[in-house]
């Protein structure tokens, strides 16, 4: 009896373990079928995280027009976009795919697309080409800037996807995007949160909204803005990873870091008097439009320093940290100043950082919202 006992306990064991391992290697297809258009030799997929952290899968191309791309499934709730494209290094051509899909009685397109959670064949008719010739590509060898021609080669698949179509609509909308996306010009912030909330209730079970919502959480005005968008989300989308981390940026306070001052090379907290309104603007040496933007900070200083404080926090890497070091020595940053150098990704991480320059008020209360410096109804009430 204990023999056996034992030979079923040992098989279930067995059972148990294979499928943790094989759970570890479950992996989402996505199958392309290009049955017209151009060469795409070379064809890969850039998969991007919320952490933007990034990674590259190359196609099992059983014929010329067939593309299959695997990647694991475990990554998929990080996911923030999924590029698919290839660079000529002969013309110097930076090609990608995108897709048009028919919505109401338009169609809408997009590239940095997100699919659903699950294996994916698309049939694709080719449709036309679109020439940008004068884009930006990031050298992966050097991490340089170089301009290059970029080439969109348009499909139209002959199923829609759920998760294709909401990046799709949200792309064209601008959603979540504020005035950083030319879709929104002219709109007032009240306007593209009513319009955002109008599509999160369109499509409540959208991984892709959830996740473009989390990107963009710091372009929100007061994170009270941000709970009815959020709430209009099913709950299954609410409890996932991703919602889980936006329910939380919503009930936290600022997470007062500890940080290297660039002129004294001693760690002191980001905010060392709370009992005062702070100001942080997120910068680095090699920023033009942060550089830009100095003129409009003295101006605010100058109305202002009675009653808030000013930090500069550089993001600079250690290859530009000396250029940094220069900006703070000759006088054109006059504030104090933090350095994030060693934990760079930390920093960006934790406060939320994409795109520079950025800023935060973060207020005697520890609550805290993102403020855009360049707009006078931002900074008229400081």
């Amino acid at each position: 009896m204990k023999k056996a006992f034992y030979k079923f306990f040992i098989v279930i064991n067995l059972l148990t373990i294979s499928a943790l391992v094989y759970g570890q290697d479950l992996k989402n297809r996505l199958v392309l079928n290009f049955y017209d258009g151009p060469n795409l030799d070379g064809l890969s997929m850039e998969i991007r995280t919320l952490e933007n952290v990034k990674y590259i899968f190359s196609a099992d191309i059983s014929d010329k027009s067939k593309y299959i791309f695997e990647y694991p499934k475990r990554l998929y709730d990080s996911i923030s976009q999924i590029d698919l494209g290839f660079y000529d290094e002969k013309y110097a051509v930076k090609n990608y795919i995108g897709f048009s899909v028919p919505f109401k009685e338009d169609t809408v397109t997009c590239a940095g697309c997100l699919f659903s959670n699950k294996d994916i064949v698309l049939d694709l008719t080719y449709l036309k080409t679109d020439v940008y010739p004068n884009s930006i590509r990031i050298n992966p060898s050097t991490g340089s800037v170089e301009r290059v021609t970029a080439k969109r080669h348009l499909y139209s698949p002959n199923d829609i996807d759920a998760e294709l179509l909401v990046s799709a609509v949200s792309m064209e909308s601008g959603f979540s995007m504020f005035n950083r996306s030319p879709k929104n010009k002219g709109k007032t912030y009240t306007t593209m949160l009513e319009e955002g909330l109008n599509l999160i209730q369109m499509f409540p079970n959208s991984s892709t909204l959830l996740k473009k919502l989390f990107s963009t959480l710091n372009f929100y005005k007061e994170s009270a803005d941000i709970k009815p968008l959020f709430e209009a989300f099913d709950s299954d989308i609410q409890s996932s990873p991703t919602g889980q981390q936006i329910r939380r940026y919503q009930e936290a306070k600022f997470d007062n870091l500890s940080l290297i001052n660039t002129s004294t090379r001693k760690t002191e907290k980001v905010i060392p008097d709370k009992s005062r309104a702070t100001l942080l603007i997120f910068s680095a040496s090699w920023c033009i439009p942060c550089h830009q933007m100095i003129p409009l900070v003295n101006q605010l200083y100058g109305q202002t320093k009675e009653k808030l404080d000013i930090v500069y926090i550089s993001i600079d890497e250690p290859q530009t940290e000396k250029l940094w070091q220069q900006m703070i020595y000759d006088g054109t940053i006059i504030y104090r100043s933090l350095s994030a150098m060693d934990n760079v990704k930390d920093v960006k991480r934790n406060y939320l950082v994409d795109l520079i320059p950025f800023s935060y008020i973060v207020g005697a209360d520890g609550k805290y919202r993102s403020i855009n410096i360049r707009k006078k109804m931002h900074t008229s009430n400081l």
